[in-house]
């Protein structure tokens, strides 16, 4: 997180990291700056809910990140963590979504 404040990759997992340890409190800035219009923003909130287990939270973000086209989305995430994101019945969709079905 010091080394790229502004990646979503690194504020999702500094906010699920936070919530984890039961300090919700400090995740709800991180949070709050990932929701909203912000470009990259459903990424960082797809890695937050892999990182706190919430996989169809993850699945509906992943699509939403899906739209926004963001740069290394696929390797980082989609493929990353396909083995958890399997788990739920909506993605197929999203793997269409992106054509890799």
């Amino acid at each position: 997180m010091a080394g790229a404040p502004w990646c979503p990759y690194s504020i999702g997992v500094m906010a699920a990291a936070l919530a984890n340890e039961g300090q919700a409190t400090s995740a709800e800035p991180l949070l709050v700056a990932l929701q909203g219009d912000a470009y990259a923003g459903p990424v960082g909130l797809a890695v937050y809910s892999l990182a706190r287990g919430e996989i169809e939270q993850a699945v509906e973000w992943s699509a939403k990140a899906a739209d926004q086209r963001f740069p290394a989305f696929i390797p980082r995430v989609i493929r990353a963590f396909e083995p958890s994101l399997r788990r739920s019945a909506a993605w197929p969709g999203v793997l269409k979504k992106i054509n890799l079905a």
